[in-house]
């Protein structure tokens, strides 16, 4: 999941809680050791946003979404007012569209062309 800030280029924001599951993920499915995962996620062009981005936005977002991990998405949607592109299907709700501009991966490349 990443929240889009959009411009003359698309900038991709993701927070520091999905660094780590990526970390995790290499470090586990592919056998990496930490500096190896390490290096790889350094190369991505997303800007990591810390917890204290979006940590007062915590307890709105639960009220939305009941999964801490989908929750941490949506207040760091909130806390910067960029949309969230994400297939994830507890964030793909009424309620959590209410809040803040959400769109499906396949809807990304229109997103970007449309400069929204």
């Amino acid at each position: 999941m990443v929240l889009l800030g959009t411009g003359p280029l698309a900038e991709l924001y993701s927070i520091d809680l999905a660094r780590e599951e990526l970390r995790i993920n290499l470090e586990r499915n592919l056998s990496l050791v930490r500096d190896d995962a390490e290096f790889i996620i350094s190369g991505l062009p997303i800007r990591w946003m810390p917890k204290e981005a979006y940590s007062r936005d915590l307890n709105r977002a639960m009220k939305a979404v009941k999964i801490p991990q989908d929750a941490a998405f949506l207040a760091a949607s909130l806390a910067t007012g960029m949309a969230l592109v994400t297939g994830d299907r507890h964030l793909q709700t009424e309620k959590v569209r209410r809040l803040i501009k959400i769109y499906k991966p396949r809807d990304f490349p229109e997103l970007l062309a449309s400069g929204r």
